[in-house]
This record gives C-alpha cells, structure tokens and sequence, in this order.
C-alpha cells in the first residue's frame, strides 16, 4: 500500500512523462519497518483483546490495497475484507473516508483546497455516488451489528459522561498518543487519565492546539501532489481515532487504539523523510559523510523503536511484571494497584497484596471488584467481620453485578453458612443465568447440604453403575469418616481393580484394618501403599500404626 502511494506520489517527478521515482520501494520499505518495529504495536499485539484492533486494521488496508488493483476492484473484491474488517471491530467503517480520500488525492488528483469552495461541491458529490455501494453496505452491517448483534450489556458506550467532557479530554489523550509515536515512554495496560475538566485546562488546550496544526499541515501537503502522502497519513490517523473520540467510552485512554491510526502517521513521516532524501539527493551522492549521518539515524530510530518493543515484550511476560509497570506509571488508577495486587495475593504474598489493595481503595473507594478482592484477602486472614462487610459493600455500590454476589457466595460456602450462601448464588444467577462458575458452585452447595448417609447412597449407585477411580476414593473417603469400614475395604478392593497401582486404595484400605484391629491386613496394605509413594508421612503413619496394634495384640 505504501509503495502504490509513494507511485501515485512521485510519478512524473524527475520529469514530464516519467513514472515513479525510483527510491520509491525503498521509502515504502522503511516506511513499513518503522510500522512494523513501532514500540506502541507491542501493546495491541501482545494484548489478547487487542487482536480486533490489529486484525480490522488489516482488513482495512487490505481493502485499501483491493481497491488499488484493478483487476480486483473490478471483482469488487475489497467488499468481502470490508465486510470482514467490521466484523471484526466496527472501527473497520472508516474505510468509507480513507476510501474518499484516497480517490480525491491519488485518481481525481484534486486537494482539500480544490474542494474548499463552490466549485468543489459537485466533486465531492460525485465521489460519494461513486462510494455509494460501499457507504450503503458499511453503514447497514454497522448498524446491524451495533444495535441487533451486541447486547446492551456488552456496549463498550459509556452513558454515564458527558459526551462534552469526553470528547474535549480527547484532545489531551491524542496529544498524549502523538507524544507515545515519538518518544513511546509513556506506554501502560491501563492509564489512569481520567475525564478533564474544565473544557480550557492547559492540558486540553495544547492538545486542540496539536490537532489544528496537524489539519493545517494536512491541508498544505494536499496542495502538491508529491506531499499528498503525509496529508493522506495525517487524515487516516484521526479517522482511525475518531469512533472512540466522538463516542465516550469508559476507557478515556488505551493503548491499542494507536495502532490503527499508526498506520497514518507512520505513512506521514515516512514520506516526509524520504522527501527529503529524494530533494538531497545530489548532496548525498556528492557527500559521503552526509549520507553516513543520514543513514546512521535512519538505523538508531529503527533500532531504538525495535529496542523498545523488546522491553515492552518484558514488560508483557507475566500479569505481574505487567501490572506492576501500570501501578508504577498510572498511580492513581484503583484498578492497576488492585491488578497487581491480585498478582501478589496468587502467590501467597498477602501483605504485599493487602498493600495494593488498601492504595487502590484510596483512589477508588467504590470499585466493588476491589471490595471483592478485599473480601477474599480477609477471608484468607481469617478475619471474618471485615470479609462481609466488603462483599456487602461490593453488592450495594454495584447491586446488578452477578459477580459480587457469586464470590460471597463462594465464601459463605467455605464458611458453612449454607443458606446465605444459596440466597447469594440465586440472585447471581437470576442476574446472569448462564453463569457457569455460579451454576457449579450451586451444584456444589446442594452436595454440601445433602447429609452423609445420602452421599454414601448417592455415590453407592454411581460406583455400581459406572465406578471410576474419583467416586471410589471419594466413596471411600466417606466411609471411613463414618466409621463404616468393611464397607471401605470392599470399595477399597474395587479401586485397586481399577487402577492396582492406587496409593490412595491401599492407604486408606491400611486405615480401615487398623480401624477393625486387622493389623496383619493392614501391614500389608501400608506396605503396598509405600511401595507406591516411598516418601508418603500419611502411609508411613498408617503403617507405624499396623504395628503399633500387633505389638497390643502380642
């Protein structure tokens, strides 16, 4: 696609008549490498969510690159990756304006200026007619998909902002993803900027100030064809950006929306830089020490961008290392600190979890995930009156949330208050009835409500009907927690013919002997179960135990 503008851009400039530039494939291919090495890529490609971003936008600009060649738009060809670019992420609409501009620029060989007047009218209308059957396709399955294929529950749209607010914050935020294109220092899974208020905060204005220059030079580098390129790139940049700057959205900021719009700006610098090695080009031939410089800075970028993706690729190793760079460079995001908080509690470093989790609820104290996580820890710390009160407080900042009511749930279970716990599960599937965590934690609740003789029934059946080694040994496990140890030993018996290298079938056959004062049958069951696991202390004990009887019985 690079290569086919630089083409379009280039053609006759030497001299009337002749075609592209020769050092057009090499600006195209460098073009590519900056795309393609670009630190900020690192985050849509290694973020799983991210991969709708990266996938629609190469259904746009392979629809792009259709459109181009002949032979396939006359198969019209492009509409099927259009068609799959919305499906994909409905950003994939802007397609519709790249394609406009394309057109304008690079076969009506008109500018933005040609069309800034009168005059320009009637062209414009002739291109939309010319676009007609895309918009009409584009516009229909957008529609479709947006208001008859998502849910309202799944809508990314936040109703709860003012759409003002938003879209004046943008301004800051594509002043901030401009910065992360230059100098990609910035770059974090989860910002923490937040809506700006009021509308002429500096941050605000630098930022409206940027984009009107941008438009500025937009329109200049139109005029000429040969700069139609950076135009071109500037304009795709803020279409790609501007689905989630004129629809709020409850991520003001997230990183993977560069890597869209990167496409433009990429196209723009590229261009530009080769421009200028085009417009020198005498001077580099003559002087070697010019062009040493020249290239010796076109490498450090490349390779200081590549550089930065490998250490973004650190970065994005493990959900620790990752959330720790979020809590690090977004400090007053609630949600970063409890991330990694969660990181910490998986390992067993409670203090260090509780830590981030006590520094998130100070930034947001209403976050009921962060309530939920609370619950949990001191639920681990045993300290019970607290656990409640945060599950309950995750319940009232949020009472149509299935999974605050589920995680309470779960942990009045472990805590053996059955019936508050089956009143929790049912609200979290009333909410959510295809919630399976919640479906199986309701199926365990009933097996922990049934009563032991019921169990031993139940699980009877299911090792006469169909034994395997898991109802054995639970089976087993029961009855021996019964006292019902004939009937152990036989079950025991059962699983070793299913599986005679069981550890569990001999141990636990040791134990019920030893139970009936069969301690010459227990001797030699411990010592079949320590053939099996040579370290086990239970089997060893089991076994001790044997011996301990026949001394008695001696």
């Amino acid at each position: 696609v690079f290569k086919r503008l630089f083409d379009h851009a280039t053609e006759g400039i030497d001299e009337v008549g002749a075609g592209p530039h020769r050092w057009g494939n090499i600006i195209a291919f460098f073009t590519t490498l900056l795309f393609g090495l670009h630190t900020a890529n690192a985050e849509t490609i290694n973020y799983i969510g991210g991969r709708t971003d990266s996938f629609s936008t190469l259904c746009v600009v392979a629809s792009l690159l259709l459109y181009m060649t002949p032979w396939a738009r006359k198969r019209y060809l492009h509409f099927i990756t259009i068609v799959i670019g919305l499906f994909a992420k409905q950003t994939g609409l802007m397609i519709i304006p790249i394609l406009f501009i394309y057109i304008l620029y690079f076969e009506e060989d008109l500018s933005l200026k040609d069309i800034a007047n009168w005059s320009g009218v009637s062209k414009v209308q002739a291109l939309i007619v010319r676009l007609l059957p895309i918009i009409i396709l584009g516009v229909s399955l957008f529609l479709w998909l947006h208001f008859a294929m998502t849910p309202p529950k799944a809508s990314p749209t936040n109703q709860g902002v003012e759409k003002l607010a938003y879209i004046s914050t943008q301004c800051f935020v594509i002043l901030n993803y401009i910065g992360n294109f230059i100098l990609p220092t910035d770059l974090c899974v989860d910002h923490d900027i937040d809506i700006i208020r009021p509308i002429y905060d500096k941050r605000i204005l630098m930022g409206f100030m940027l984009i009107l220059a941008l438009f500025y030079i937009a329109y200049k580098t139109s005029i000429k064809k040969r700069n139609r390129p950076i135009s071109f790139g500037i304009l795709w940049f803020f279409f790609a950006l501007a689905p989630t700057t004129f629809v709020p959205l409850f991520q003001v900021s997230n990183d993977h929306r560069m890597f869209f719009a990167f496409v433009g700006l990429a196209l723009s610098l590229g261009w530009y830089v080769g421009l200028k090695f085009i417009e020198y080009e005498a001077l580099l031939k003559r002087n070697s020490f010019i062009r040493g410089i020249s290239l010796i800075a076109v490498v450090i970028t490349l390779s200081g961008f590549a550089y930065g993706t490998r250490e973004r690729n650190k970065v994005w190793n493990s959900s620790e290392t990752l959330w720790y760079d979020a809590a690090i460079k977004s400090p007053n995001n609630g949600r970063a600190l409890m991330n990694y908080g969660l990181t910490q509690m998986e390992k067993g470093n409670y203090d260090e979890a509780m830590k981030y989790y006590k520094l998130a609820l100070v930034k947001w104290p209403n976050f009921p995930s962060l309530h939920v996580n609370l619950g949990i820890m001191y639920g681990i710390k045993k300290q019970h009156d607290k656990a409640n009160q945060h599950f309950k407080k995750a319940i009232r900042v949020k009472p149509n949330d299935p999974y605050s009511y589920y995680y309470y749930a779960r942990y009045l279970k472990e805590r053996k208050q059955f019936d508050e716990a089956y009143f929790n599960l049912k609200k979290a599937l009333s909410l959510s009835p295809n919630y399976t965590n919640a479906k199986a934690l309701m199926e365990s609740l009933k097996w922990a409500k049934t009563s032991i003789s019921e169990k031993v029934k139940h699980l009877k059946r299911q090792v006469d009907e169909t034994p395997t080694e898991s109802n054995c040994i639970e089976l087993s496990l029961l009855l021996y927690d019964s006292g019902r140890h004939k009937e152990n030993v036989e079950v025991c018996k059962k699983l070793i013919s299913l599986n005679d290298g069981s550890f569990q079938a001999y141990n636990n056959m040791c134990a019920s002997y030893n139970s009936l004062g069969m301690w010459e049958e227990g001797i030699k069951a411990g010592k079949e179960a320590l053939k099996i696991d040579p370290k086990s202390q239970l089997a060893k004990n089991n076994l001790n135990w044997s011996y301990t009887i026949k001394e008695k019985s001696n």
